[in-house]
């Protein structure tokens, strides 16, 4: 409680400090960037090579590994669509709002297409395809970008078409998808990798280029990717031709000449920014007033209640809190030797998500589990577990769960997350069968 106080005298002392500080960076111009940056809206379209030459040069599959790491990267505002291309090209998935649990759900379903069995590789076609989804789907006021996951090779069984349909995508594609604002950002597999097609691509679209040959690789380019696709689009600016006047002896006359192109660059007339600035300094000092205010009266009610009892115990932790929907049965997942430093994990979400990435309500911080490797849900009072078409696999209670193939949970079931154990626990209920014991 003395220490609550002390961070209660602290705050009253520093906040007015503070906002002098916020409302003065105001004053000299600077801009709320930070906070747009995180509230951006994002419109990518994945574009996945699966021709048979990707079967030598990604025999690991890791360009289904990037579309699950991009999954798990995903955070509000970001839609994402996903083309795969060999002889021909095809859109398995639009511009879709990944909040949806489900809908990513569906999205990694779509990389059972993934097979690296196409004869040809027409690259070509796959960006113009996406672009055409970028401009006639994607939102207006959304950063705009095409991953393309290939070896690079353009192949349609003729040599001559190849070359102009590889200029067609250096050349004019490239061109059409800066003008559109799109950003075209590559990650090439394997050491014959045609490295000039990605990098070109990348160079005129304001993109960039990643190589990957494992999983660490992949980690790194897809955050790198993030980064790039986040910032706003450079565009050239747009050379218009120029008037100019010469005068002419005699009388007063004006003849215009059109000399080669310029750029025209606008006047800008400052704004008058000091009424916003003081309108901002009133919001923030009332807001700090009323956050000041409901620290005091959180002290005032602890001290007249005293301390209170923790509802739940140190190493038992909520999977998400506050609970969403108070009618879902208590369950819980006992993690036997400890991975999650968290002994045992309330699921209190209709749909539990678990892997190896920290956006996942259970992550399991190990590299035998896949990034997004499976969910529990909750139906009609049912829980059901499914696999997410993991690396090495999902067990329930010793036997090998088949991909997207929900099996029923009972009270007592033993579920290993590749290499490591949970127990599934409904409250109240005994396991049916044996008593299972934790450890």
């Amino acid at each position: 409680m003395k220490r609550l106080i002390l961070v209660f005298i602290i705050m009253v002392l520093f906040l007015p400090v503070q906002a002098q500080s916020v409302q003065g960076q105001d004053k000299n111009g600077s801009l709320p960037g930070d906070s747009q940056n995180r509230n951006q809206k994002l419109d990518i379209v994945l574009v996945l090579d699966n021709s048979g030459s990707m079967k030598k040069n990604d025999p690991q599959f890791l360009a289904r590994d990037v579309v699950t790491n991009f999954l798990i990267e995903l955070g509000e505002g970001v839609r994402l669509g996903m083309i795969i291309f060999d002889q021909k090209v095809e859109l398995l998935e639009p511009l879709i709002d990944m909040t949806d649990s489900e809908a990513r759900a569906g999205f990694l379903k779509s990389l059972n297409r993934v097979n690296y069995t196409g004869q040809f590789s027409d690259s070509p076609a796959a960006i113009e395809r996406a672009i055409y989804e970028l401009k006639n789907r994607g939102r207006k006021d959304a950063h705009k970008s095409i991953v393309f996951l290939t070896d690079g090779i353009v192949d349609t069984g003729d040599k001559s078409r190849d070359h102009e349909k590889e200029k067609w995508l250096k050349q004019d594609l490239a061109q059409d998808s800066r003008k559109a604002g799109i950003r075209i950002a590559g990650i090439a597999f394997g050491s014959n990798a045609d490295f000039s097609i990605i990098q070109a691509l990348a160079f005129k679209t304001d993109g960039e280029y990643f190589r990957a040959s494992n999983v660490e690789e992949i980690h790194r380019a897809v955050k790198k990717i993030y980064e790039v696709i986040t910032k706003p689009p450079s565009r050239p600016a747009t050379p218009v031709k120029a008037i100019t006047t010469e005068v002419v002896a005699g009388p007063a006359k004006i003849k215009p000449v059109m000399p080669i192109s310029a750029t025209i660059v606008p006047k800008v007339t400052p704004k008058k920014e000091l009424p916003r600035v003081q309108n901002q300094g009133l919001y923030l000092a009332v807001l700090l007033a009323g956050i000041i205010v409901l620290l005091g009266l959180i002290i005032i009610i602890m001290l007249f209640r005293g301390r209170t009892k923790p509802l739940i115990k140190d190493d038992v932790v909520a999977v998400s809190h506050p609970r969403e929907d108070s009618s879902i049965p208590q369950a819980l997942l006992v993690d036997v030797k400890n991975i999650t430093s968290k002994k045992t994990l309330i699921l209190d979400k209709r749909m539990i998500s678990i892997g190896r990435g920290s956006n996942n309500d259970v992550a399991i911080p190990q590299e035998t589990v896949s990034g997004f490797h499976a969910t529990i849900e909750c139906k009609d009072d049912t829980f059901y577990i499914e696999d997410q078409r993991s690396t090495n696999m999902t067990y329930l209670n010793g036997e090998e769960m088949k991909p997207y193939s929900p099996r029923r949970l009972k009270s007592g079931d033993e579920i290993i997350f590749a290499d490591y154990r949970f127990v599934f626990l409904i409250a109240y209920q005994t396991p049916a069968g044996e008593t299972t014991r934790v450890g």
